[in-house]
């Protein structure tokens, strides 16, 4: 009771709102400790709420691999007899491609 009236000298604060702010600024060290990639989407998310922490640009970047899917596809360039399948998909056109029909680029070159 000490701290809510130090804390509020001249503001009318109503003590549970006080309380909540002070059990907010008490968790916040332990929710930026636990915030981490091994956490639930949901969990991670919640707490990201709780700290103002947008993920998105965390995740931003300027060149992107081939992309990967959940899903394998058979590869578009390989005969169907082969059965070749794949979760990488082209950078441009996103059809399955094979690891044969791969190709890697440095950075001068894509921008060509």
């Amino acid at each position: 009771m000490v701290l809510f009236k130090l804390a509020r000298k001249q503001e009318k604060t109503i003590r549970r709102k006080f309380l909540n702010e002070l059990g907010l600024q008490l968790a916040q060290p332990h929710l930026k400790r636990r915030l981490n990639k091994n956490l639930p989407g949901e969990l991670r998310k919640d707490i990201e709420d709780i700290l103002c922490v947008n993920s998105e640009q965390q995740k931003s970047s300027t060149s992107e691999p081939p992309k990967k899917i959940a899903k394998t596809s058979r590869c578009y360039l390989c005969p169907r007899s082969l059965d070749r399948k794949s979760k990488t998909r082209c950078s441009k056109c996103s059809q399955a491609v094979c690891p044969d029909h791969q190709i890697k680029v440095c950075e001068n070159c894509v921008k060509y």
